[in-house]
């Protein structure tokens, strides 16, 4: 499941879809906030991508 939301980081387009994928990656994983830091970093270096919005 975690591949699945770290996928789904690297394909978000927009700002609002941004979050609406880090509140429900948050949630289904069950995340602390410093968790849902270190996936977004992972997404961040593994998307090839500067930023990930």
């Amino acid at each position: 499941m975690l591949v699945t939301h770290g996928d789904a980081f690297c394909t978000v387009s927009g700002k609002d879809a941004f979050i609406a994928q880090t509140k429900e990656t948050e949630q289904e994983l069950a995340l602390t906030k410093d968790e849902l830091t270190q996936v977004l970093a992972a997404a961040q270096t593994a998307c090839g991508r500067e930023r990930l919005f």
